[in-house]
């Protein structure tokens, strides 16, 4: 697993249309079913809503097609197992990475999940701005979440993938929160020195 590069000069992001969750359940579900851990990984894009309304869905799509592409990136050098990147679902600002490993794999809960969540978020502070330009000068705030499960055969695997993606968007949304907070403190610092 090779390290992110944040010295790299940062490349323009332009992605393919991405997959939805929706239309991806299925593969997302057998190779669930088959590996037995999984992965998720949320980035919160509510931000991306301002876009479509101002812009339109061309643009909208732009963006989280870009977004995409920076979290397959990020993916792409981090992770070594399975990934699949998607879309959220329907109506939701969101990226979704799902990450499929075996269910002895417990260094994949306890290190590589939380460090490429934080490698995420590292590379979204930093280049987020390419994903909204010219919409956006600055990048919103992207909030990342994560949570992963294991395959319980009780229960059917887009229920667990669904409480999971619930969890991991809570997580994000939280992250959105703190970040917000962070960011008024030093302004009101900022005003008040």
């Amino acid at each position: 697993m090779a390290d992110f590069d944040e010295s790299e000069e940062p490349r323009a992001y332009h992605g393919a249309q991405l997959h939805g969750l929706g239309t991806e359940l299925p593969q997302v579900a057998s190779r669930f079913s088959s590996m037995g851990l999984l992965g998720v990984v949320v980035v919160d894009a509510a931000r991306l809503e301002d876009i479509e309304r101002a812009y339109g869905t061309e643009a909208h799509g732009r963006c989280l097609s870009a977004l995409g592409a920076l979290v397959t990136d990020v993916a792409d050098k981090q992770l070594d197992g399975e990934t699949m990147v998607v879309a959220g679902e329907t109506g939701r600002h969101e990226i979704v990475a799902l990450l499929f490993r075996g269910p002895s794999d417990g260094a994949f809960y306890r290190d590589e999940l939380p460090r490429f969540t934080a490698q995420l978020g590292q590379a979204l502070q930093r280049h987020g701005h390419r994903v909204v330009y010219p919409y956006f000068r600055k990048p919103p705030i992207f909030g990342v979440g994560f949570s992963a499960v294991l395959r319980n055969p009780h229960f059917g695997a887009a229920t667990q993938v669904r409480e999971s993606l619930e969890e991991a968007r809570a997580d994000a949304s939280l992250a959105v929160g703190i970040e917000a907070r962070r960011r008024r403190k030093i302004l009101v610092g900022l005003v008040m020195a």
